[in-house]
């Protein structure tokens, strides 16, 4: 699977790098060069993750709530493999990773509505990850009031442990709690490493298992694509797509409240921009600040209508743009066929071929 990934990266760089975007100020950039300056670029989702897992934790701290460190894994029968001899799981059942992934998700929804039911509001991250044979399980970093840690420990255990929660070594290892104790460190920097080792590997040596940590967030990132998993949830709390609206506006926003959302947005003060948003359990309803979209009569590749764009932020009736350009795509560049280590790319882009290096060849 990682050599196939890397293939793929391989050519999603020859795609994007020879194919140029214009806009109306006749600004041009490829699109490696735009797809490094988002959240597709790791080192600036690692960044933005860490950024509101912080703020997060200044938020708990400042209003007297309470850290956990949370763990859920799957049945053992989902389990294809053994985790200390790799041998046949003689209890699998021949679920895929996915289907695995929609188990977690079930149970997720039961816990979210006892929650609900109870009044109970927890606002954090979730991490997913594959265990020793792909199989996921999800770390959550969460914040809550103090009173509320055993009701929803005892309302997870119950879900993580519904099916098969009678099986040997369930109770301990298919839910685990941990609580954060500021006094030994910040929880921003025990789910630091979880985070890393799902996207770059940054700042952490080997994995769990003894495994160089950027080849592992290689593999773990070509798991994620095949299966289509989603690595990281926000619980709770106010929407991101808000707050990057914000960090791209074109200007100071005049309103008080949105200058003052628009300021903590540019210095990544994800806590304040909470406050300001209305805390953790706010209903989307009472949002103060809201998502600008217009209607543009146009169609996508396939010939479908695009309908609406978020252009920026609103407040109440007034709204304040983004920085939303025009943009053209040239076609792009012919490549010649090219070496890329033990990868040949060829001028079509279609098509990634990995060959043994050939001394006739030069080394082309």
């Amino acid at each position: 699977m990682t050599q196939n990934n890397l293939l793929l990266l391989s050519k999603r760089h020859f795609v994007l790098t020879p194919v140029f975007s214009v806009n109306e100020l006749d600004q041009s950039y490829t699109l490696k060069e735009l797809q490094d300056l988002s959240v597709s670029n790791p080192s600036l989702r690692r960044a933005e993750l860490m950024t509101r897992i912080a703020g997060f934790e200044e938020y708990a701290i400042k209003h007297g709530h309470v850290g956990e460190f949370i763990t859920i894994t799957c049945p053992s029968r989902m389990h294809a493999r053994l985790y200390n001899s790799g041998d046949q799981n003689p209890k699998y059942c021949g679920v895929t990773p996915d289907q695995s992934q929609k188990y977690l998700d079930e149970q997720w929804c039961k816990i979210r509505a006892v929650l609900k039911r109870q009044g109970i509001d927890m606002y954090g991250m979730r991490v997913v990850e594959p265990q020793h044979d792909g199989t996921p399980h999800w770390h959550m970093l969460v914040f809550m009031e103090p009173e509320c840690v055993e009701s929803v420990r005892s309302i997870m255990s119950r879900y993580a442990l519904e099916i098969d929660g009678d099986e040997r070594g369930a109770k301990d290892h298919r839910f685990t709690a941990v609580s954060i104790d500021w006094g030994r460190g910040t929880a921003a920097g025990y789910i630091a490493k979880y985070i890393s080792k799902n996207i770059d590997g940054y700042g952490v040596d080997e994995d769990l298992y003894g495994n160089n940590a950027k080849q592992s967030a290689i593999r773990v990132d070509a798991w994620a694509s095949t299966w289509g998993i989603r690595q990281f949830q926000q619980i709770g709390g106010p929407p991101v797509t808000i707050w990057r609206v914000l960090r791209a506006l074109t200007e100071v926003p005049e309103d008080e409240l949105a200058s003052c959302a628009y300021h903590a947005a540019d210095e990544g003060n994800w806590c304040q921009y909470m406050e300001i948003m209305g805390g953790h359990s706010v209903l989307r309803k009472d949002w103060p600040i809201g998502l600008a979209k217009q209607e543009i009569d146009q169609v996508n590749s396939y010939g479908e209508p695009i309908g609406q764009v978020v252009v920026g932020i609103c407040v109440g009736q007034v709204t304040y743009r983004s920085k939303n350009h025009i943009w053209a795509i040239t076609p792009k560049a012919v490549c010649d066929i090219s070496y890329i280590g033990d990868c040949y790319v060829d001028d079509t882009l279609h098509n990634v071929t990995l060959r043994e290096k050939d001394p006739l060849r030069n080394g082309k």
